[in-house]
């Protein structure tokens, strides 16, 4: 869930709604005196992003998403899927 190009509001997001693992990596980052993106430490970035309108809109999902059981049905065919919100969207990679 987490990338070392992640954008600001992609760590905002993170800081939202995994903080065990946010802060695990903010940590790593103290512990060893380096950023992952040079200009900035992951809790700077989160700071400066907001977290995507869809994982406000609907904790219940972010809570299924995150978890390491999934015991409900699945529900029509491939071919009608969506990419979820902010999948390829913001072209946080490399530059």
């Amino acid at each position: 869930m987490s990338c070392i190009f992640g954008s600001a509001s992609q760590w905002a997001t993170i800081r939202l709604i995994a903080p065990v693992l946010f802060e695990r990596i903010a940590a790593y980052e103290e512990r060893f005196g380096r950023t992952i993106q040079r200009a900035r430490s992951v809790r700077a970035l989160a700071d400066l992003g907001r977290p995507y309108p869809a994982a406000l809109a609907r904790p219940d999902l972010v809570s299924l998403a995150l978890s390491t059981l999934w015991d409900l049905p699945i529900l029509g065919p491939p071919a009608g899927w969506t990419h979820p919100a902010g999948a390829f969207g913001e072209a946080a990679g490399p530059t």
